[in-house]
Formats: C-alpha cells, sequence, structure tokens
C-alpha cells in the first residue's frame, strides 16, 4: 500500500456509527496512523483523505468519522446525513459495525439509508481480535449484504482480504465503464449560479434553483454530451445552515466540495461577478491548488457589475487568486446564456492540454536553451547545475530535475523555469510542478 495523491481516483467511504473503529481502519487500510484513534465517540473532527494501492489498483479512502456528537437528540440525523455524503460521493462503501455490540438500532438506522445503494456496500464486521468471536459475526448477516468481511482493524487481521474485495469490485466497474466522461466539478460559494449552469447546460431543471443560499442539499452528477464528447457535470451547491446543526452542516459541505474537487478532470471555478472576489472564493481556490487540479475560472453575473472593465477584473483575479493564475478566466451570464458553450470549449482544451506528456529528449533541448540565456543562480559560491529533467506524471504536469543539489534550487528559478515549460508547451488552465532530485 503506499500514497499517490496526484491522481483522481474512485472513492471509498468508510461510514457506521461513532466508536466503531473507522479510524483504526482508516490508518490500518492507509498504511500509516493518519487519523486520530480514540475511546470518546466522534474524535475525528475533520474529513481525511489517502489514496491507497493495492495489488496495482488504487482508490481514495475517505474516513466519514469526523463529528462530536454534543446533542443526543441529534445524533441519528448527523449519522444520517454522514451516510447520505457517502452515497453521493463514493462509488464503495464501507459500513463498519462492531461485533462485540452486535446490530445496534443506530447501525440499523444506517442499513436502511444504505439499502438504495446496497449493491456498492462493503460490511466490515470489526473488532473480531481472536477466534473467541468468529461465531458472533454470522448474526450481522442478517443485515442482508452480499459483500461481507470480518476484521481486526486493530491488530490487522483480514485487512488483505477486504482490499481484495474492494478493488476486485472497483475493478469490475472499471471494466464496465470503457468510455469515460471529462468529470467536470463545478464549485464556487452559495448562490453564485452553479445549479443554473447545470441547467442551462443540460437544458432542463436537473438542480433546484433558488435565490436562497444552499438550495441544492447533496451533490448531482449529470451526464452530458456536447461535440460528440461525454461529460459528467457534478454539482456541489452549497447548504443552508441550521442552527441545531450549524457545525455538521458545515463540516458536510466542504466534504463535499473537497471529495468533488477530487473527482475532477477539470474544476470550474465560479466567482460573482457583481461582488467581486470574497475570502470563500479564495478558500475554494486554494482546495483547488491543493487538489492539483486542471481549472477554468467562470466569472458569472457580470452583467450586474458597473464601473469594471473585464480586464480590470481579470487582473485582479490573477493577483488575488495568483496560486491558480495558470486558469483562463470566461466571463459569462448563465441567466442570458452567454458564453456557456465557450466555457465547454474551453474545458475540452484545458483536460487536453493535461494529457500532454513531452519526451525527455525534447525537454533537455528545451532546458539547455533556457539555461544559456538564463543560468541558474549561484548560492554562496555553488552554482546550481541541472542535469536534466524528465515529465514523470501528467494532471498536474510534473517533471523531475535531476541536480547537483536539490537545496540550492531556490523558488524563483523553479517558477521561471516553470514558466518557461507553459511558454514552450502550453498546459492552459494545468498546474505544473517541478521537483528536484540531488544526483551525485
Amino acid at each position: 500500500m503506499k500514497s499517490n495523491s496526484l491522481q483522481s481516483h474512485p472513492i471509498v467511504a468508510i461510514v457506521g456509527r461513532p466508536n466503531v473503529g473507522k479510524s483504526a481502519l482508516f490508518n490500518r487500510l492507509v498504511g500509516k496512523r493518519i487519523a486520530i484513534v480514540d475511546k470518546e465517540a466522534g474524535i475525528t473532527r475533520d474529513r481525511l483523505y489517502a489514496d491507497v494501492e493495492w495489488t496495482q489498483h488504487h482508490f481514495t479512502l475517505v474516513d466519514t468519522g469526523g463529528l462530536l456528537f454534543e446533542d443526543s437528540d441529534n445524533l441519528t440525523h448527523q449519522i444520517e446525513n454522514q451516510a447520505r455524503v457517502a452515497i453521493a460521493e463514493a462509488e464503495k462503501i464501507i459500513f463498519v459495525v462492531d461485533v462485540r455490540d452486535g446490530i445496534t438500532t443506530l447501525d440499523k438506522d444506517i442499513a436502511a439509508i444504505l439499502r438504495p445503494v446496497r449493491e456498492k456496500v462493503i460490511l466490515v464486521v470489526n473488532k473480531v481480535d481472536h477466534d473467541g468471536l468468529a461465531s458472533d459475526v454470522h448474526e450481522f448477516h442478517s443485515l442482508g449484504y452480499k459483500n461481507m468481511s470480518s476484521i481486526s482493524g486493530l491488530h490487522g487481521l483480514g485487512i488483505g482480504d477486504l482490499l481484495d474485495l474492494i478493488t476486485e469490485t472497483l475493478h469490475a466497474k472499471e471494466l464496465e465503464d470503457k468510455e469515460r466522461p471529462i468529470h467536470i466539478t463545478i464549485v464556487g460559494k452559495p448562490n453564485v449560479g452553479k445549479s443554473s449552469l447545470v441547467n442551462a447546460l443540460l437544458k432542463q431543471e436537473r438542480s433546484i434553483v433558488s435565490d436562497v443560499p444552499g438550495t441544492t442539499r447533496d451533490a448531482i452528477d449529470s451526464q452530458l454530451t456536447f461535440k460528440d464528447k461525454k461529460f459528467l457535470l457534478i454539482d456541489t451547491a452549497g447548504i443552508k445552515r441550521r442552527k441545531k446543526i450549524k457545525k455538521a452542516v458545515e463540516h458536510f459541505s466542504s466534504v463535499r466540495a473537497q471529495t468533488s474537487i477530487r473527482r475532477a478532470d477539470v474544476v470550474l471555478l465560479m466567482l460573482d461577478g457583481s461582488s467581486g472576489i470574497t475570502s470563500g472564493d479564495l478558500k475554494i481556490a486554494a482546495e483547488v491548488n491543493k487538489a492539483g487540479k486542471s481549472c477554468v475560472v467562470l466569472v458569472n453575473k457580470w452583467d450586474l457589475l458597473e464601473g469594471t472593465s473585464q480586464k480590470d477584473f481579470k487582473l485582479d483575479v490573477q493577483e488575488r487568486l495568483g496560486f491558480i493564475n495558470y486558469s483562463p478566466i470566461i466571463f459569462t451570464s448563465v441567466l442570458e446564456n452567454k458564453n456557456l458553450e465557450k466555457s465547454l470549449n474551453e474545458v475540452i482544451k484545458v483536460y487536453k492540454e493535461s494529457q500532454i506528456k513531452i519526451t525527455t529528449h525534447t525537454l533537455n533541448d528545451m532546458i539547455r536553451s533556457v539555461m544559456l540565456k538564463t543560468p541558474p543562480p549561484t548560492v554562496g559560491t555553488r552554482p546550481v547545475k541541472i542535469y536534466y529533467l524528465t515529465q514523470v506524471g501528467q494532471a498536474p504536469a510534473e517533471f523531475l530535475a535531476f541536480v547537483n543539489d536539490a537545496g540550492l534550487m531556490k523558488d524563483h528559478y523553479r517558477q521561471f523555469l516553470v514558466n518557461q515549460l507553459r511558454k514552450k508547451f502550453g498546459f492552459v488552465g494545468v498546474p505544473v510542478v517541478i521537483r528536484c532530485k540531488t544526483s551525485r
């Protein structure tokens, strides 16, 4: 098992009531201690992600433990929200129960919520720490799941068999879906026009549209064909806050945006042109950047803003969202159906750019030419020497530079090289990463 956070993989979510061992199982599957494990129910506050490789298959594991259950009257509602997030986002759901407790009322409630997607659920009976507990596993067959596994997450028993079961079922789905559509995740603050954009592109009322921020409560996937290209539109509209479950709602809203961004081939980041750039926009853009995703920026409701030119607004976007300044910017009006096809054309272009693969020979011809004109800086008395450059990843475009001393490579020269790569090869809308490795 190893982590590979640069790729977009199927999502596998761990769900279950508090204190059944979800975080311990998460750590065990990932192969390192990431989640906090504690006897106190609901100790995990933040949603956790890690990419897992097993027998050459990859998936993204999500730990859904993250709530403090302070209000006992609201426990069932929070558990229900947790399960519904998994239903919306995951291609496989690991439903964890505790062999020592037997089937509880909350287990039955979760099972009822998962019933519509029973075929993608693996029931995991946890804490089977010794053979004396094996007979108690049979009780859980009454929950009616075809795929079932007994394990000890804490001690690592049965983990290999569980990983086999996860990857076998995911691999079968991959074989069925040979023509994978381009995944477009639409993100932005509430009420920016995400659902209206989906409806306009689909030319039907697929998402509920309202002027109340947070009308859409679940991530919504929609199929679209445009110019013989297939797309999967992922709408991540915000959630209306309610007083009693404010913490839970904010948590799940963030979770949906993060998991949907990770699913994307290209992210459409929508800004509200009528209100300018806000701190919420900055946070969402930072998530896109952190995930290493290709991106197109849409400035919606532009027709409602007066006194600012598109040129000035674009400069403001590039300055304030500097970490995704590689993204093309398109001004749209969803209500007036302006530039929507242009947006899809830009997505197609950016997706193609994300698949660019440059030969090592071509890269090193370029790097030699660049270094002759602008040599690397000298640190003290030691010059930086770049022996060669090779591309090691796509989407994002990742390059590995073999140098005399990786510690000598300064960020400004690394960024200079990134700019030269963009100037020569494009990578429009695609993050470009250069990593250095010392080669003596």
